[in-house]
């Protein structure tokens, strides 16, 4: 689905800093929260940052297949970072791999306590589809 990216002019100086989009006013909303690197057996992936966040991007996927939707109907990505911001770089990487050109707004809290399971990352989406 191609969706009009907004910016204000303040905000259009800084490139790449902030964008938003508009969701067609007869689109369906789809919201995915607190996915995490977590396989069938209700166990993290493996220690691997990068595997857990392929996990539960892959997760995140298999959801949006159940509702006809991809990666591209994603509006918003929520990303929760737990501890620190050491695995930012590589994680921008791994949701470039997933979203390619397309580019979903996206929040990246960072939270000091323990996510459940010890999780390094949870991620929410988002989606929206003309059903």
């Amino acid at each position: 689905m191609n969706f009009r990216k907004t910016v204000t002019d303040k905000v259009a100086k800084i490139p790449n800093l902030a964008h938003g989009r508009q969701v067609p006013p007869n689109a369906t909303l789809f919201f995915y929260t607190g996915q995490m690197g977590i396989n069938t057996e209700v166990q993290l992936q493996d220690e691997s940052f990068g595997s857990e966040a392929r996990q539960a991007l892959d997760n995140i996927q298999e959801l949006l297949k159940a509702d006809n939707c991809t990666f591209s109907d994603v509006v918003n990505v929520k990303v929760t970072l737990a501890g620190s911001l050491k695995n930012w770089k590589e994680l921008m990487s791994i949701l470039n791999e997933y979203f390619g050109e397309h580019e979903p707004t996206r929040d990246l809290p960072l939270v000091t306590l323990e996510l459940p399971l010890s999780a390094q990352v949870a991620i929410s989406v988002m989606a929206a589809k003309v059903v």
